[in-house]
């Protein structure tokens, strides 16, 4: 997988948001998800970001101690872990399957990081896009464009 989806509707190349550290191109690529069709409703969008925002809240930026470098070991596996929920959950309802192969999208691009630290950079920049796709969604159900 290098990086590019093209399943259903959505042509996103998640390594440019992922490995590098481009706010631009992110924002540019999040309204463009949302623009290109998502056909999912807010809440269901905040039932897989849920899950996405603990660990992010579990996972600490600097890692200084093994109890630190534990948790965020145990952090990037629920990452991981994220992979088979999110095709569960795509399976259970076909709405959500460009969703949810996008987002896998990112999470293979986390899983390149070199160490648990460039991951770690990887997944903020994941949230990052996250959140983007999310309050795009959310302006788009309220009426905006």
């Amino acid at each position: 997988m290098n990086g590019q989806r093209q399943e259903g509707k959505l042509n996103v190349d998640v390594s440019t948001i992922i490995a590098q550290d481009n706010p631009e191109k992110l924002v540019e690529t999040a309204q463009q998800v949302i623009k290109d069709g998502t056909e999912v409703s807010t809440s269901q969008i905040r039932n897989v970001f849920g899950p996405v925002r603990r660990i992010a809240l579990e996972w600490p930026e600097n890692v200084q101690s093994d109890e630190e470098r534990k948790r965020a070991e145990r952090a990037y596996r629920q990452v991981v872990l994220l992979r088979p929920k999110l095709q569960y959950l795509a399976t259970r309802d076909k709405k959500l399957t460009d969703l949810a192969n996008l987002l896998e999208g990112c999470i293979v691009e986390i899983q390149k990081g070199r160490d648990l630290a460039e991951r770690r950079l990887r997944f903020g920049r994941f949230v990052d896009f996250f959140e983007a796709i999310l309050a795009y969604h959310t302006e788009k159900a309220r009426g905006g464009k």
